[in-house]
């Protein structure tokens, strides 16, 4: 049975689906991965300015004078050509472009002045409140790397700098497929023996919170038949196919025959706990990722196996899914032969973050899920005492953009 990482390292092999792009807004950009690098276009600032209210003043490295002749103002916007002599200077404002041969900008508070002459109480150090040239960024500087997520933070760099739209690659499309007999989509009324399907309401949403177009291809019974033709019609929509249930040993679990009879399966099983039956492989020339029918197993799997190739599939540079080193709150225990991902509660501590591992473990607590922040790793045949340190893979939050 493979690892978690010999399996994550396994689905680096598939072939990836063809990236595409598109040029987008600057706003509509936010989010996505850009697919060109972007420099600065020229420097930044663009030219000599003032950073703050005040004057402008021109004076010798040797000169002891502390009064001047004003000759001008400037505001922010004015595109003014002034030249200083020394012993000149020119009222200025937060930005205004500064006069050639500015020696020091004082502020406002430091002086007294009338209508042509001004008075300061000392010789200021050169430089003083001058945003210079370039001194932020120099034209030709790195402002977004090709794989790069494109951060709301990133937007006021961009747009100073007059970038209006991106090129960014198409969003991924993946498709979920849900498999099961008993399965009844949520808002219906239940028949005797049936559950309502949570698995593809969970996967669909992480999924688009991580910034992929997610497509959502129903349920489907556990039939060979019907399973082939759900399978062909999805992967007409797609690039990446996740199917959900139907992939064990039970007699009415057809998934993964169906898809080594249309296709190739490449790998079924990891060494993992909760999520043993997760598989992958190929069918129609497109990967087709076999998730665990227990809710709680088939989001850990795509969070913690599959997430990261898919990442890279979508361009992200970045793929390294989140994590920390966090102190245990009470002893736990793994004497299983797989490692355990146990849903965990975080807390921010004096002494730093702290896991509370949650009682609740079986693959289909959802509850348990639904209040964890990460998933503290056990590995097999280990136990922690309290205030042990472990590692806790971060899991999604809301309104965060994951990819």
């Amino acid at each position: 049975m493979q690892t978690i990482e010999q399996t994550r390292n396994a689905l680096q092999q598939l072939a990836a689906p063809a990236l595409q792009t598109e040029s987008l807004p600057l706003l509509q950009a936010v989010g996505r991965i850009a697919a060109e690098p972007v420099v600065a276009a020229f420097d930044m600032p663009a030219f000599d300015n003032s950073a703050m209210d005040g004057f402008a003043i021109a004076f010798h490295a040797d000169s002891a004078n502390t009064a001047f002749h004003l000759i001008g103002t400037v505001f922010a916007g004015d595109a003014q050509s002034m030249h200083l002599q020394p012993g000149q200077a020119a009222r200025v404002f937060t930005g205004a472009r500064l006069p050639a041969n500015t020696s020091a900008v004082v502020m406002q508070e430091q002086c007294e002045w009338t209508d042509r002459t001004l008075q300061i109480q000392q010789l200021p150090p050169a430089g003083q409140h001058m945003r210079r040239a370039g001194s932020e960024l120099a034209k030709g500087s790195d402002i977004l790397q090709r794989g790069q997520i494109i951060s709301p933070l990133q937007t006021g760099l961009l747009a100073s700098l007059g970038v209006a739209a991106l090129t960014v690659y198409r969003k991924l499309r993946v498709a979920v497929l849900s498999s099961g007999n008993e399965l009844c989509e949520p808002g219906q009324a239940l028949s005797s023996g049936q559950i309502y399907d949570a698995n593809r309401p969970q996967l669909l949403a992480l999924l688009q919170a991580c910034g992929f177009e997610a497509i959502d291809a129903g349920i489907v019974r556990d039939d060979p038949t019907q399973i082939d033709a759900r399978l062909r019609a999805s992967l007409l929509q797609a690039d990446v196919l996740i199917t959900s249930g139907g992939a064990s040993v039970g007699e009415a679990d057809w998934m993964r025959d169906v898809i080594a009879g249309l296709g190739q399966l490449h790998q079924w099983k990891v060494s993992i706990k909760p999520g043993k039956p997760f598989g992958f492989g190929t069918v129609l020339g497109k990967p087709v990722l076999m998730l665990p029918g227990n809710p709680v197993s088939a989001l850990v799997t795509l969070w913690m196996i599959a997430m990261p190739w898919l990442r890279r599939c979508a361009g992200a540079s970045d793929a390294a899914l989140p994590q920390r080193r966090v102190r245990l709150s009470a002893a736990v225990s793994n004497h299983d032969q797989r490692p355990h991902l146990m849903r965990s509660t975080l807390e921010c501590t004096e002494q730093g973050w702290l896991a509370t591992v949650s009682a609740q473990q079986g693959s289909g607590a959802l509850s348990s899920l639904a209040q964890a922040d990460c998933l503290v790793e056990v590995p097999p045949q280990t136990s922690f005492s309290a205030g042990d340190t472990a590692i806790a893979w971060l899991l999604p939050q809301t309104g965060t953009q994951l990819l």
